[in-house]
């Protein structure tokens, strides 16, 4: 591993990606678009497969992880671990061109609403095939003291731009944790437990097993990249801190599942018969669509739904509380470790100060 001055770690090709930042200054990368995805150019080499396939689970030479994946021309995956915002503004730029990216976030265990963004966003992790960067904003320095030291301009624009589709397992809840603490609303965001279930349950007679409850990281990969995937100690980390090499490991492969899982499952959606259309983005709040499914859907998907006719009252829906709405973003039973109460939004700001908010706590899952 190398480092640069200004807080980048590049893992392993320290030279030519150093050259390859530098080009992200003057030209930006071609847009790929989301079906270049079906076909993925990075794949783990059928022996490299077999190997694991046969090892003992007792060692770490059984699980899968993104180390496995070779490209057309047998590199590597490349890892930008970042440690300044400048630094990532820059390795952001590299991700401009792609249309899905896979996406988590860690923080400190069971930190408190109070300790700020640091222990509350500690980390953000993005992945596409050829590279993964690790956004570490617990390190960053804190010029000004204000919300800007921790969001880079185009890391925000990734997020909550609709046209690039970010893809994890509770997604929601962690861009819930974004939006308290960084201000960032997140959109464009898939969750693969529903396309995992459309996938696995579009055939079955039984539609309620397609639902949004949520399926663990770890059993997708395993059913459909066929390796265990690895959970151990090293998820309870405490991530405010500078990172070892297992950590990074784990992080990195955590963000890479989510950009590998989606090429999978999406051809698999893509060879049913009928063809279901992709779940609607998280954020849209709409049903999960059946095989048998209205073929617009898929068009209905891209855009919110209209608002409600105000025209009469006598059969509306009443609107739910600001504290309904914050238990409404989130699926699965742990979506509520990562809701802050509507009474603390305001202190968003204020928690980069130091500023004394109210004792709640968030815990990592």
């Amino acid at each position: 591993m190398a480092a640069l001055d200004d807080g980048l770690v590049l893992y392993p090709n320290i030279t030519k990606e150093v050259h390859a930042l530098e080009d992200t200054r003057e030209q930006a990368r071609p847009t790929r678009q989301e079906s270049s995805m079906e076909v993925p150019r990075f794949r783990i080499p059928e022996d490299v497969k077999r190997k694991a396939m046969m090892a003992s689970r007792s060692s770490g030479a059984a699980f899968w992880q993104y180390t496995l994946y070779r490209g057309p021309n047998d590199e590597r995956v490349k890892l930008h671990y970042c440690r300044s915002r400048d630094t990532t503004e820059r390795v952001a730029r590299l991700f401009l061109g792609e249309k899905v990216l896979g996406f988590d976030i860690e923080w400190k265990p069971q930190a408190m609403v109070s300790e700020g963004i640091r222990r509350n966003v500690s980390l953000i992790q993005v992945a596409a095939e050829e590279r993964i960067a690790l956004f570490h904003v617990a390190l960053y320095s804190n010029r000004d003291n204000t919300l800007d030291d921790y969001v880079a301009p185009t890391l925000k624009h990734i997020l909550e731009s609709p046209e690039i589709t970010k893809v994890g397992v509770a997604i929601k809840a962690d861009c819930t944790r974004l939006r308290n603490f960084l201000g960032i609303d997140s959109r464009g965001l898939l969750e693969l437990s529903h396309l995992h279930k459309l996938v696995k349950h579009a055939n079955t007679p039984d539609s309620s097993k397609i639902n949004k409850r949520l399926v663990a990281l770890a059993h997708q990969v395993e059913e459909h990249l066929q390796l265990p995937m690895h959970k151990g100690e090293v998820r309870a980390s405490d991530w405010s801190r500078e990172l070892g090499r297992q950590q990074l490991d784990y992080a990195a492969s955590d963000s890479y599942a989510g950009v590998q899982l989606f090429a999978v499952l999406e051809a698999k959606r893509r060879a049913l018969s009928p063809t279901p259309p992709r779940p609607a983005h998280a954020e849209l709040n709409l049903p999960l669509p059946l095989a048998h499914s209205d073929p617009s859907h898929a068009e209905r998907t891209e855009r919110p739904p209209s608002p409600p006719n105000t025209s009469s009252t006598s059969s509306q829906t009443p609107k739910p509380s600001s504290a309904s709405l914050s238990a409404c973003d989130h699926e699965g039973e742990d979506s509520i470790l990562a809701t802050v109460p509507p009474d603390l939004v305001s202190y968003t700001a204020r928690l980069s100060l130091g500023t004394d908010a109210p004792q709640d706590t968030a815990s990592n899952t």
